[in-house]
């Protein structure tokens, strides 16, 4: 459910609001009721999305700041859209827009502002305001409901995980082989100025979460030297899991894929030139791409939903340091390949499992683990915040936050399970974990602990199966201390059965709790 109110009255009954209601918005009929509802934090947390429209003046707009500024409290990681309205002549706009980004950017990143003017589609009616304490035009409601469905399908559109760039021509003007790293085109004037903005756009990405890679046929040392001596926004720290040298990209993307365990659709590449396009699209099904075209690339970004993260999280932010962390891991195991007793190699990980209770500090990463987490993923129920509510509300359904660490660094909240305990049994309803940390026996030392916390139950796990995890978990799933109970369609019950295998895992990780 979706919120829309403001500091005037919404004329909630109009027929103009019909789409939004279909689109599952709750539209407030009380009037000036944003005021009201900042002192009722239960009530404006409930929402999965929160979007005001504030008429703005001279004569409020003090007041409006002040109560604005007060939703600091409220930094949980929802996503808030502000639409002001601002009643201004064009010469005093400009002074008041950055006036409010100014004041409201410091609150929250998860709050995103735009700026409604006579000078667009929607206009100011005056008999409006006075009568019927509505400050706009009727004909203007069509155009606000399409400006907050779009921001709203921004929202909700699944984010990439990875871009992968080229660099002759698409990172730099020019060919770095032939043009020497002096003659390049970057700058901020002039031809290299669309180099410049677009690396400026994936700077902000990455701040955001996006992780940054390189596949270029190039020599690798003379890529990263380039990138310094022109004091590139990207320097080398931005970039992981980078491929640069003269094999081919297919090949470059598909190792890069496998390192990172990430799934081409959740891949984005990024090319000047078409026919390594088409190579990579036929080698590797199902990877997004967007053709490097300097005219263009500006608008395709600005205009592409999975580039439009609007909830950004403490995660997001660690996700970079995440990732190298699995960088480390990686190259660690790449060194120890031929080691005979790999059950020695991970315990030397130090790896440690604390299990957190659920609540509303962590509630957002809890439904970011939900929708994002594929491959290892049990059931692939995706909630909403009030479907998760009503299943907690039953004190027999529990959720853990599983928080990873080792000897690289802390992981964060990799993962979760949500359980029903009834009197003889306890049902794993939910069990998912990143692909970032999978392959490391956290998964088995998941199932160990369960079967030890309640090892007097029949304890049952369900997968239903799907495009999406149908690998990983059936193959987890042959494991010998699983049986299956029953399969009906996609669905399928198994039960836990401890053995000397499973025991084992416990000793992987140290001074877990």
């Amino acid at each position: 459910m979706h919120l829309l109110t403001s500091n005037f009255n919404l004329l909630d009954t109009n027929s103009n609001w019909t789409y939004l209601k279909n689109k599952n918005f709750h539209i407030d009929k009380n009037f000036n009721n944003f005021f009201f509802l900042i002192n009722d934090k239960k009530t404006f947390l409930k929402y999965e999305s929160i979007h005001i429209i504030f008429n703005y003046e001279k004569s409020n707009k003090k007041e409006l700041i002040k109560k604005i500024l007060s939703l600091k409290k409220y930094n949980q990681g929802h996503i808030i859209f502000f639409y002001f309205f601002l009643n201004f002549s064009k010469k005093f706009l400009l002074k008041e827009i950055k006036y409010l980004n100014k004041n409201i950017q410091r609150i929250n990143k998860n709050i995103h502002i735009n700026f409604l003017n006579n000078y667009s589609e929607i206009k100011f009616n005056k008999r409006n305001y006075k009568q019927i304490s509505f400050p706009f035009e009727i004909n203007s409601l069509e155009k606000i409901t399409k400006i907050i469905i779009n921001n709203n399908e921004a929202s909700l559109a699944k984010p990439y995980k990875l871009i992968i760039l080229d660099c002759d021509n698409t990172l730099w003007g020019g060919v770095l082989d032939e043009d020497g790293k002096k003659k390049l085109l970057y700058a901020n004037t002039g031809k290299g100025l669309i180099y410049y903005n677009f690396q400026k756009i994936l700077k902000s990405l990455k701040e955001k979460g996006f992780i940054l890679s390189v596949s270029s046929k190039n020599e690798e040392k003379k890529v990263w030297e380039a990138m310094k001596y022109k004091k590139m926004f990207l320097q080398k720290k931005d970039f992981i899991f980078s491929k640069i040298n003269w094999s081919e990209k297919e090949h470059n993307i598909k190792s890069i894929l496998a390192s990172m365990s990430l799934r081409a659709e959740d891949t984005l590449f990024i090319d000047d030139n078409l026919i390594e396009i088409e190579k990579v699209k036929n080698a590797i099904p199902g990877i997004n791409y967007i053709h490097f075209n300097k005219n263009k690339i500006i608008k395709e970004f600005h205009n592409n939903q999975r580039l439009k993260k609007k909830l950004v999280l403490h995660e997001d932010k660690k996700k970079y340091d995440q990732y190298k962390l699995k960088f480390k891991f990686e190259d660690l195991k790449d060194k120890n390949k031929h080691t005979q007793n790999i059950f020695k190699f991970i315990k030397s990980l130090n790896q440690k499992i604390k299990f957190v209770n659920y609540g509303l500090r962590n509630s957002k990463r809890t439904l970011q683990l939900f929708h994002k987490t594929n491959q290892f993923n049990f059931t692939l129920n995706r909630y909403t915040n009030i479907e998760l509510s009503n299943i907690l509300k039953n004190k027999k359904n529990s959720i853990k936050l599983l928080n990873f660490r080792d000897r690289f660094g802390n992981h964060g909240l990799v993962g979760l399970y949500l359980i029903k305990e009834d009197k003889n049994s306890v049902v794993i309803k939910d069990f998912l974990l990143s692909c970032r940390v999978l392959f490391r026996k956290i998964e088995d030392y998941i199932i160990y602990k369960l079967s030890r916390n309640y090892n007097s139950k029949k304890i049952i796990i369900e997968f239903r199966e799907t495009a999406l995890n149908n690998k990983l978990v059936p193959n987890f799933l042959k494991s010998s201390y699983f049986n299956l109970l029953n399969k009906k369609g996609k669905l399928s019950l198994y039960t836990i059965k401890p053995n000397k295998t499973l025991n084992e895992t416990k000793k992987l990780f140290s001074s877990s709790s």
